[in-house]
């Protein structure tokens, strides 16, 4: 019996120490962006450019379902299946064609895991979760951290939201007006859009908001129920188009559109993983006249031979979170990693720089409190921190926040190695003292002689990878 027990303990310690080394969570700090970190006369951070934004989300909606394949080089044919899916979205290509100076499209790039849970997270925070999160897309962990909703609470200001539950599940009380559905059901395809353009465009008529978010689920049940090469995903692509056209009209002049989705989705309509089809979606962005949101027309034609994105300029997903931010002059959450998207912001340069600054500072903040909690960062930090103080230019600034940005995330999602080593080696060890009982099972002395042993071996290697690491 004590052989047993033994033996048990033996395994279950093993599996512990390689666990706590592998799933590893950052550490969330629960400090907070507020108007009164910046001296502004007038506003809160800087003088807003819109007064509301309309997010709409398509659910797993891939770059290449978005881009009009029209604009290739040699006008590229589409092959076979390819026509169920590829430039399915053709009046949001009419907008980007005929009103170059309101529209623009980029590939827009998510983080792993791409469950539907973490990317909700990282579109309100602007930071990336660890891998061995996206066990959270079954558990509904609410958001705890600084986040835009908050953010625009804190400022008077109202959000609505329509479709999808799960970011109630994860920001609740965050909403003035909600109108959810059930997220789970991947053989309804329609009950959540339906409900979205049913009561978006009354939204849209009443004053008192200043953030909806919409987000549709029919494209990716439809991947899941069919793959991406069906009839079905066409039907469901086509009608997000034509939403998408009827919102461009109902703008006013004080309102920004961001169309995107939350990841892609392979071939048969997975995700979850980090290959490219799951972690590239698209992020259109559409003004009317007033905003000049493009610094250059999306009319050019492009080398798709060979090229995912057809050489577009890509961004990240977090971007959206600083930008956003800045649009509507609140201020940027405190965890977030991401960059402003510039050619959104205009062509006045001495503006982007001071947006620019803004980003950097808030970025630099979080990265200096970060650091007092993870040691690797501190000496690379200051490395960025000197060659920040010198930068003068717009260039020169994009890098340093770039690798700024890349610094945080290696820093946020790491493994303990020197503990999966051990867990490693105890495991092994453990086995060997398994086959040692199956072949010793009436000898006591060498059984007490090898629990010694066992626990000797494994404090010398706790104090070589720890205590002189």
């Amino acid at each position: 019996m004590l052989r047993f027990i033994a033996l048990s303990l033996s395994y279950t310690i093993s599996l512990f120490i390689f666990q706590k080394g592998l799933l590893v969570k950052r550490h969330v700090l629960p400090l907070k962006s507020s108007c009164l970190d910046i001296v502004s006369e007038e506003n809160c951070w800087i003088k807003p450019k819109y007064n509301k934004s309309i997010l709409l989300i398509i659910d797993a909606l891939r770059f290449d379902f978005i881009f009009p394949y029209e604009n290739c080089m040699g006008k590229q044919q589409l092959k076979g299946d390819e026509k169920y899916y590829h430039g399915q979205m053709p009046k949001i290509a009419r907008l980007l064609r005929e009103q170059p100076g309101n529209a623009l499209l980029f590939p827009f790039i998510s983080d792993a895991p791409t469950t539907t849970f973490q990317r909700i997270k990282a579109l309100v925070t602007g930071s990336v979760p660890a891998f061995i999160e996206a066990g959270d897309n079954f558990d509904g962990t609410k958001i705890s951290e600084d986040n835009i909703l908050d953010q625009l609470l804190t400022s008077g200001k109202n959000a609505t939201l329509l479709g999808d539950e799960t970011w109630l599940q994860l920001l609740p009380d965050r909403f003035h007006r909600h109108f959810e559905k059930p997220s789970f059901d991947i053989m309804d395809l329609d009950t959540v859009d339906d409900a979205v353009i049913a009561n978006i465009f009354d939204e849209i008529d009443r004053s008192d908001w200043s953030l909806i978010v919409a987000h549709c689920l029919g494209v990716d049940h439809a991947g899941h129920r069919y793959g991406q090469a069906h009839a079905e995903m066409s039907r469901k692509l086509l009608q997000m188009d034509k939403l998408v056209e009827d919102l461009a009209e109902k703008l006013d002049e004080e309102t920004i559109l961001f169309v995107f989705g939350d990841h892609g989705m392979t071939s048969t309509g997975d995700h979850g993983g980090d290959s490219l089809n799951e972690l590239s979606t698209a992020l259109f962005a559409y003004t009317r006249p007033k905003g000049n949101v493009s610094e250059k027309p999306f009319s050019a034609e492009f080398d798709c031979s060979g090229k995912f994105w057809c050489g577009v300029d890509s961004v990240s997903q977090v971007d959206l979170v600083p930008t956003l931010s800045l649009l509507l002059d609140l201020p940027i959450p405190y965890p977030n990693i991401g960059q402003i998207i510039k050619p959104i912001f205009g062509n006045d340069s001495s503006n982007l720089f001071q947006q620019m600054k803004l980003n950097a500072f808030q970025m630099f903040r979080y990265a200096h409190e970060y650091s007092k909690h993870q040691i690797d960062l501190r000496d690379n930090l200051s490395k960025i921190s000197r060659l920040y103080e010198s930068t003068t230019n717009t260039d020169d600034l994009t890098q340093t926040i770039k690798n700024l940005s890349n610094l945080i995330r290696s820093s946020l999602d790491q493994f303990y190695f020197e503990l999966c080593l051990v867990g490693i080696f105890s495991l092994l060890d453990s086995l060997a003292f398994n086959c040692f009982l199956i072949f010793n099972a009436k000898n006591t002395t060498p059984f007490f002689l090898w629990i010694f042993r066992s626990a000797m071996l494994l404090l010398q290697v706790f104090k070589r990878e720890f205590f002189l690491h």
